[in-house]
């Protein structure tokens, strides 16, 4: 026999050991050892699983950039959908990878009677640069005509 337990000096008495003839100390040993091992391996699990879930949350998404608005398709479990209107949009950032990938991200809040701000980014984007170019040109064209009609109205 390659491996036993009796060749274990501290688990000679355990492996000889029958369950019936097992004490209560002897018991919840096994069982709180039972028990944090498997919450142990559970941890360890879902932390092995957080890059796998992000992967594939990210080839699920889908993200649109349209005249009005900037919207995006969660790939995750929820399905959640994100949008805003450009013309409210306060902050739009861009961080650039050494291969032309990147992520954008929109922040956009505006005043109805209540005080909303919505936070979405694009992320993994290929050719960045010039979808930020298009994200920049169309949220100053939709903010300059919201002043215009500010203006003509007021």
């Amino acid at each position: 026999m390659l491996f036993s337990f009796a060749n274990i000096p501290m688990l000679k008495n355990v492996a000889d050991m029958n369950f019936a003839e097992m004490d209560l100390e002897d018991t919840i040993f096994a069982v709180i050892f039972g028990v944090t091992g498997l919450v142990f391996s559970c941890v360890y699990l879902r932390i092995l699983w957080i890059p796998v879930q992000i992967y594939m949350s990210a080839t699920r998404s889908l993200y649109v950039l349209t005249g009005d608005r900037a919207i995006e398709f969660d790939g995750s479990f929820l399905r959640k959908v994100t949008s805003c209107e450009l013309e409210n949009v306060t902050r739009l950032r861009c961080s650039k990878d050494a291969d032309g990938t990147g992520d954008i991200g929109f922040v956009a809040s505006w005043f109805d009677g209540r005080i909303h701000r919505v936070k979405l980014g694009f992320g993994a984007i290929p050719h960045v640069e010039s979808v930020e170019d298009l994200a920049r040109q169309l949220v100053d064209t939709r903010q300059d005509e919201r002043k215009k009609s500010t203006v003509q109205s007021g």
